[in-house]
Parts: C-alpha cells; sequence; structure tokens
C-alpha cells in the first residue's frame, strides 16, 4: 500500500498515476508497512480519496518493502480473507442479483 508518495503537488501528479477512472464505489482496505518511511499519512489520506464507499487503513509489521517477509505476507493474506468474507456476507443479496447467471437479473436485462 503505498503509492500515494510523498506531499505538495506530487501528490496531485500521484493520485493520478494510482487511478484515472471514475470514483470507485465500492469499499477499499490500504494496506502500509508500521515503519515505511516512504509513505506519509496525506499520502494514505490520496487513496481514500478514490472511493466513496467505506475505506479502512490496515498496518502490516515491517517497513515500505514488509511483503517481503513471510510473517507480513501471512497477515496480509489473513486480512484479506478476513475482509472479503465481512463483505460477501453482508453484500450477498446484492452478489446474488449481481450474478450473470440469475435468472431475476436475466429477465431484468431483457
Amino acid at each position: 500500500g503505498s503509492g500515494a508518495g510523498g506531499g505538495g503537488g506530487e501528490e496531485a501528479r500521484d493520485k493520478e498515476a494510482m487511478w484515472d477512472g471514475p470514483t470507485l464505489l465500492c469499499p477499499m482496505t490500504i494496506y502500509v508497512g508500521l515503519q515505511d518511511e516512504h509513505t506519509s499519512e496525506k499520502g494514505l489520506q490520496g487513496w481514500q480519496q478514490l472511493s466513496i464507499g467505506p475505506c479502512q487503513l490496515q498496518r502490516l509489521p515491517g517497513d515500505h518493502f514488509c511483503l517481503e517477509d513471510n510473517k507480513s505476507r501471512e497477515h496480509l493474506l489473513r486480512s484479506i480473507g478476513h475482509t472479503l468474507v465481512g463483505h460477501l456476507s453482508r453484500h450477498s443479496n446484492w452478489i446474488t442479483m449481481a450474478h450473470p447467471g440469475n435468472p431475476a437479473r436475466r429477465d431484468r436485462d431483457n
């Protein structure tokens, strides 16, 4: 999770580099190393501006390159799994309706 960079004009340029599409409507989870000296708090806030959905920050053990560490990777995978299960259980009705094989959707799409 970095990519949102330092400050000033660099902030805006980094935001454009991260995402040039429409504002996201989905929840976001931002991952950053606890000792990451390359990513500023302001930079992390830049990520939050990419979605109107809820946004949470998860800190992993380590620095900017924390995913090189097995412990941090395991923590990340557990966190992603936990987050996805939460979203799937909260939004299961929407996911069912959005699935292309759902007969209710086929009727609505025709």
